[in-house]
């Protein structure tokens, strides 16, 4: 089953430990899933739309990971990023 135009929304704090909803993608889910990351130290939003921001993703086997730059959206206040298959090539949790 694919998620075809799938939005997550990740929850990204500095300080505090939070954790997000599980997510779950089908290999066919071919650059469909864009996801939305606001960043905050200790609950509170960070100013980083000025800066580089890379998102990294651990795949499954915890050896190997991928990373991408987030992209800010000013019309959202968020950063964003549609992940590639080779951020979703690995079965696993």
């Amino acid at each position: 089953m694919s998620n075809l135009d799938k939005n997550y929304m990740l929850k990204l704090d500095l300080v505090e430990k939070i954790k997000n909803d599980e997510m779950e993608f089908s290999l066919s889910d071919n650059d469909t899933s864009v996801f939305y990351v606001v960043i905050t130290r200790n609950e509170e939003k960070v100013d980083l739309k000025d800066k580089q921001v890379t998102f990294y993703v651990i795949k499954p086997d915890k050896r190997s990971y991928k990373s991408t730059d987030l992209v800010f959206d000013s019309s959202k206040e968020l950063f964003s990023c549609n992940l590639t298959s080779e951020f979703k090539d690995t079965v696993g949790q």
